[in-house]
């Protein structure tokens, strides 16, 4: 098939979004489909699929909005058999927004606010602010009841909120959620790197590490994460956080100090090999405001780890409680309660079978597999005469 990829950016070194879309084309082209991809961003180095650069506008509120148009216009002018949509797209056969829905976000962000006058005062501010009217106005674009493409949703979570503030067909959505590649992340990663990447970081074997892994901390929870460490220090036992990506450190430091644990933080940056971090670490957490399906949480099970999450991310559904738990967000005594169970030797050992096998439930072959089945509807769909 001739299939074109939209996306924003296709850069990888941006996100989980950008990398599963990259790896997704490369599937795309072992299974001998035509791939065009329309970016504005990509991997030079990165060859297989054909380009087509949309440049994004000089004004960033209009960036991802007039992205959209241009990109529509383009397509227009093309034939392809399946167009499939990340991200703010608003042409397509398929659509798979990796980021979720936007008003639900901007939903959890106004109740993260400390007292109802600054909730109030947060969907205001949010409601006024026309980077948000537009991307509001895209989205409904692309969830409009009676659309004529097929919608992935990355967890139920997301279905359900696609359904609530846009009254999306259930018919519609497929839940496909995010999977890991089992080969690239394994338990076996600990023979290789385990060692070297602990005595990189300045830990002593008997010290638990903690690894939270994503680009920016407030979204990902590490505000959370840090007012749970007074809890977990009363434990007793020596232990260190690692946060591995990019955000804005000042707050996290202000928080770290005014709470005493400071001395508890690492932050080693982006990482263009997460692979030994996750080889490093004992426990992985990622207690996020929002996430709609974490692939760092999938891949952190398919090195055997085990997993502390918010409910507010998507692939924390997953979970049984063998491997990890999805607590409430902001709910910091069970936070650090849920963490302490995995300070034991013999519970994480347990727990870290349980996340291999977890994660082979829910590899990237598998998501490919399921997304192809949606390919199908979206061609009969096509394909069907017009009533």
């Amino acid at each position: 098939m001739k299939i074109a990829l939209t996306n924003v950016d296709f850069d990888p070194a941006r996100g989980g979004a950008e990398t599963y879309a990259r790896n997704f084309a490369r599937k795309l082209l072992r299974e001998g489909h035509e791939v065009h991809v329309y970016t504005a961003t990509w991997d030079a180095a990165e060859k297989g699929p054909v380009y087509h650069r949309v440049p994004l506008p000089p004004f960033h509120f209009l960036r991802d909005y007039a992205w959209a148009l241009r990109t529509r216009d383009l397509l227009l002018k093309e034939k392809f058999d399946l167009i499939h949509g990340f991200g703010k797209s608003v042409y397509m056969d398929v659509y798979r927004p990796g980021g979720g829905v936007r008003r639900a976000e901007l939903e959890y962000k106004a109740r993260m606010a400390q007292g109802a006058a600054l909730r109030a005062w947060v969907r205001l501010t949010n409601g006024l602010r026309l980077q948000h009217q537009l991307l509001l106005r895209l989205e409904r674009m692309q969830f409009a009841p009676g659309g004529a493409h097929e919608i992935i949703a990355v967890s139920h979570m997301v279905r359900s909120e696609m359904m609530r503030y846009y009254h999306c067909e259930p018919e519609r959505i497929t839940v496909i959620h995010n999977g890991a590649d089992l080969a690239r992340f394994t338990p076996d990663l600990q023979e290789r790197f385990r060692k070297p990447a602990r005595q990189q970081l300045g830990l002593p074997d008997d010290e638990i590490m903690l690894l939270l892994v994503g680009h920016n901390y407030r979204r990902k929870g590490v505000p959370f994460l840090i007012r749970a460490l007074p809890a977990l220090r009363k434990l007793g036992l020596p232990f260190r956080v690692c946060v591995v990506g990019q955000g804005r450190r000042a707050p996290c430091d202000r928080l770290a100090r005014k709470l005493r644990v400071g001395d508890l933080i690492q932050y080693v940056g982006p990482a263009s090999l997460p692979e030994k971090f996750y080889a490093a670490a004992d426990i992985f957490c990622l207690p996020s405001h929002y996430d709609p399906c974490a692939n760092a949480l999938l891949e952190a099970l398919a090195c055997g780890l085990p997993v502390v999450t918010s409910a507010t991310n998507g692939s924390g559904e997953l979970l049984t409680d063998k491997e990890g738990y999805a607590v409430p967000f902001g709910d910091v005594p069970q936070l650090a309660r849920r963490i302490g169970e995995f300070f034991n030797r013999d519970r994480r050992r347990a727990a870290s079978v349980a996340a291999r096998a977890l994660a082979e439930a829910h590899s990237a072959e598998r998501n490919f597999e399921e997304v192809m089945k949606v390919y199908a509807k979206a061609l009969a769909r096509k394909r069907a005469p017009a009533t």
